[in-house]
């Protein structure tokens, strides 16, 4: 006895009330776009972005939102320092000079790396309160913005490195994975929500608000101690630990 093949029927396009998503997105970490089968009315048809809250409570972006690298208005000054910086070719050759220039870049070097990266970043040792403000305070003459900006901002590098979410990936090319992020409006505020454990020091969020405090107050000591020749060493020595510090980033 020969059984005649099932026959299935499928709704007609016009009737159907499913949903067709759209996951061409998915690859750019962010949510997908859910549109209306052909069909429906005009307003059922729309496009609606779907937001779904990430692992920290926040919204992940939508599909129209997109990172600004347009340079701020606030960025002026990381400019006029370069130039400013170019101040000591005008004086004579002199070793004093030289020897200005690295004793600034290290000794900053050192308060960078170990209060604002090891510390205050990976927390890979502990300070009392008194010395961790003071650690803090050294590392902000390298006019790198406040401990907490710097900070929060380096753990969300290290927790989606070299992903969609990556603040600063190489992936996103040399100028701004090296200083566009930084001159972008994008990332002007700390992330406090990623630095909760040293947040709650009001002594901290004072410096990452005055963060322009320590380095005026040591270019102010670079002239005191050795004139114009100071300051300008301290501008250039300034210029080199921005770029020495950037380049780990690019």
């Amino acid at each position: 006895m020969t059984v005649a093949p099932e026959t299935v029927f499928l709704p007609s396009p016009s009737k159907s009330r499913e949903k067709a998503v759209d996951w061409s997105l998915c690859c750019h970490d962010v949510s997908p776009t859910v549109k209306e089968a052909p069909g429906r009315s005009a307003m059922q048809g729309r496009e609606r972005n779907l937001s779904y809250p990430s692992v920290d409570g926040a919204s992940e972006p939508s599909a129209g939102e997109s990172v600004s690298r347009r340079i701020s208005i606030k960025s002026i000054p990381f400019f006029l320092v370069h130039i400013l910086a170019l101040g000591v070719f005008f004086f004579p050759f002199a070793w004093s000079t030289v020897a200005i220039v690295v004793g600034l870049y290290y000794a900053r070097m050192f308060f960078l790396t170990s209060a604002y990266h090891r510390y205050f970043a990976h927390r890979s040792y502990k300070m009392g309160r008194v010395m961790q403000f003071l650690m803090a305070f050294g590392a902000a003459t390298c006019a790198q913005k406040g401990p907490l900006w710097w900070a929060g901002h380096h753990r969300n590098h290290h927790r989606y490195s070299d992903q969609p979410k990556d603040i600063h990936s190489p992936k996103d090319g040399f100028w701004w994975s090296h200083v566009g992020w930084i001159l972008s409006s994008k990332y002007d505020e700390a992330p406090l929500d990623r630095i909760k454990d040293f947040a709650r020091f009001p002594e901290l969020r004072w410096l990452d608000k005055y963060h322009i405090v320590p380095p005026v107050m040591l270019g102010a000591v670079s002239f005191l101690l050795w004139d114009w020749r100071g300051l300008f060493a301290f501008f250039f020595s300034t210029v080199i630990l921005w770029h020495g510090t950037f380049f780990i980033n690019s």
